[in-house]
């Protein structure tokens, strides 16, 4: 009899967690406004670069292009129906009043209340300028992003002691060949002009750690650009599912650039650190319970509805997707 109760009280356990658990995680990715004239203007005025739809296509989830300048009504129909946001990487001029920066400031201002009401789990993760966008929304301002020699530089990570606390990377969590990847061998490709640093500096002084941002974000890691300056490379929340990788987890897998001689790793352990990113941000999407009201209704904001164009002659990007075209 204490037998049957221990399996039972294990079978019931696990029929719990599994019913949790979200098998069908839909991702958004918050588009960009061109505001120059660009080659790539021609084919509409904000987009998504396909990299990231694959990148979250490749865990296991699907994905919902977010528009620019809609109604509130829009975004909270969307955060209530998705499982997750990605902030891709790209070039975006004063980055909070942005169409961009201010459609992500709704869903990170969304998460953060909902997690501390309901304890409601909304996974962000920001890539390369979406980092810097993260490190901005916490503090409603502007920090002082200094310039960095880090464009078509892959590396690898330097862990800080706080690393062990981590969500994103773990010593008992993270499998070892990923953590060897990161820390021997150049599989984070960096491509951005500007950095955040932890350190004080009188070149730019409102840095990560003067406006208090080392109260919300646990820094894992930090690098260093070709001069030798330091810069954070990948943080996260300590009390929220928000993460941020200065790196490009999605360019290898999906980047091969032919118009630019980009040093873009695509080695078995390089594909190996991507793909373990992107595992860890779908698994997270996959504890969030919002939903469309039904697959019918979901279908009409899916990614299906939209035609990559192929611009890997003409841009740094294989592909892209137009959302206004």
């Amino acid at each position: 009899m204490r037998i049957f109760i221990v399996v039972f009280c294990c079978f019931l356990t696990f029929a719990c967690y599994a019913q949790d658990k979200n098998y069908r995680p839909i991702i958004g990715i918050v588009a960009e406004t061109i505001t120059n004239h660009t080659i790539i203007s021609k084919y509409g005025s904000s987009y998504v670069a396909a990299s990231y739809v694959k990148f979250a296509e490749c865990a296991g989830a699907r994905v919902v292009l977010v528009k620019n300048n809609e109604k509130q009504d829009y975004y909270v129909k969307l955060f209530n129906s998705l499982n997750g946001l990605i902030l891709p990487g790209g070039d975006v001029n004063n980055l909070l009043q942005s169409p961009y920066g201010k459609t992500a400031k709704i869903f990170f201002d969304l998460s953060i209340e909902g997690m501390d009401k309901t304890g409601d789990y909304f996974p962000i993760l920001g890539i390369c300028l979406g980092f810097q966008l993260l490190t901005q929304l916490p503090i409603k301002k502007d920090i002082m992003r200094h310039g960095s020699d880090s464009e078509n530089l892959a590396i690898p990570l330097k862990f800080t002691p706080d690393m062990d606390n981590g969500n994103l990377f773990n010593v008992h969590t993270t499998p070892y060949s990923v953590l060897e990847a990161l820390t021997e061998h150049n599989t984070t490709f960096n491509n951005h002009v500007h950095s955040v640093s932890q350190k004080v500096c009188i070149d730019f002084p409102q840095n990560f750690t003067k406006v208090g941002l080392e109260k919300f974000y646990r820094v894992l890691s930090v690098n260093n650009d070709r001069q030798g300056i330091e810069f954070l490379s990948t943080i996260e929340a300590y009390d929220y599912p928000i993460y941020g990788t200065q790196w490009h987890p999605e360019k290898n897998l999906f980047e091969w650039n032919t118009s630019k001689d980009y040093n873009i790793p695509h080695s078995f352990r390089a594909t190996a650190v991507a793909q373990y990113v992107a595992d860890f941000l779908v698994n997270e999407a996959r504890k969030s319970t919002h939903r469309f009201s039904s697959e019918e209704e979901a279908s009409k904001y899916l990614v299906y509805n939209y035609q990559p164009v192929y611009t890997g002659d003409i841009s740094s990007f294989e592909q892209i997707y137009f959302l206004d075209p």
